[in-house]
């Protein structure tokens, strides 16, 4: 029992729909639905030896820039994702002007990208990098690159969770 409401129907009542959680039947639909009522989930599904739902992946933060030879901008992340959180992808968009629309830049399979395709001229850019399993999204984090003249030279780097919005 937890908090005075009974955790599980007996193991007697199961039928053949039931699914098998860690070598005890349980009724899936039955734990889900009163982990769903309770005021505390993960207990009831500790107490059915069924891990409850798959967080979301984390936030990207603490971004880091360095400008290449060949114009090219690296920057790598980090990424605080949830222990059971597995097969974590980040979708980077660029944004070239404020207003301006995000484009796709690329899927990177790490805490690191590339972008060699940045628009010659550009002052400022801004990327939103958002972590990614098969079922769910996290939340976007966001820098913000300004460049000195000419594209010479990385100025400054602006952590910008939340960002700029697309026009």
């Amino acid at each position: 029992m937890i908090r005075g409401k009974p955790v599980l129907q007996s193991v007697d009542s199961i039928s053949e729909s039931a699914t098998c959680c860690k070598g005890n039947l349980r009724p899936v639909a039955t734990i889900c639905a009163f982990a769903k009522s309770s005021d505390d989930p993960q207990t009831v599904y500790s107490a059915a030896s069924t891990p409850g739902p798959t967080p979301a992946p984390g936030r990207p933060s603490n971004f880091r820039t360095e400008l290449l030879e060949d114009g090219a901008l690296r920057i790598s992340f980090d990424c605080d994702n949830p222990s059971r959180v597995q097969g974590v992808t980040y979708k980077v968009e660029r944004q070239d002007e404020p207003q301006g629309p995000l484009a796709f830049v690329t899927n990177a399979k790490g805490r690191e990208f590339t972008d060699a395709g940045i628009p010659a001229g550009s002052a400022v850019i801004y990327y939103r990098v958002t972590a990614q399993t098969s079922t769910r999204d996290g939340d976007a984090g966001g820098v913000t690159i300004r460049y000195g003249a000419n594209n010479q030279a990385v100025v400054s780097t602006e952590d910008t969770t939340g960002g700029l919005q697309a026009g």
